[in-house]
């Protein structure tokens, strides 16, 4: 019994001071869409932390890739009256930068950048 407890007091400190308790640690990131614009437009986020883009006025998608290009890798999502929010959980697959963009405003250049970072550190790799 005794050795039980030692575990679980070294596991509660061990998460503690190196990190590991990471599903207390998130957030939640809103992002709003608003005419032609998402605010903000950069963010910057760690595996587990939600991203809420919520619809302020007008209809937008929330496309992510670049140069008005649906990249096929995360979302091309609708923000509307029937669907005025979309939630996204960071996964751990997720590096570096992911660029988005709205497929009806793209023409007025409604694009966002997400910035993945390891603990303090923003990670540097190459955009995907």
């Amino acid at each position: 019994r005794r050795d039980e407890m030692k575990s679980v007091v070294w596991s509660v400190v061990a998460g503690g001071i190196f990190g590991l308790s990471g599903a207390s640690l998130a957030e939640t990131v809103i992002v709003e869409c608003w005419a032609l614009t998402f605010q903000p437009e950069h963010i910057t986020v760690q595996v587990g932390d939600e991203i809420q883009w919520k619809k302020m006025n007008g209809d937008h998608t929330v496309t992510s890739g670049t140069d008005c290009i649906f990249d096929g890798i995360w979302w091309n999502e609708m923000i509307n009256n029937s669907n005025p929010t979309f939630t996204w959980t960071v996964p751990a697959e997720a590096v570096g930068e992911i660029e988005y963009f709205c497929v009806p405003h793209c023409w007025a250049e409604m694009f966002g950048t997400i910035t993945m970072k390891i603990g303090r550190l923003v990670n540097s790799r190459a955009r995907i």
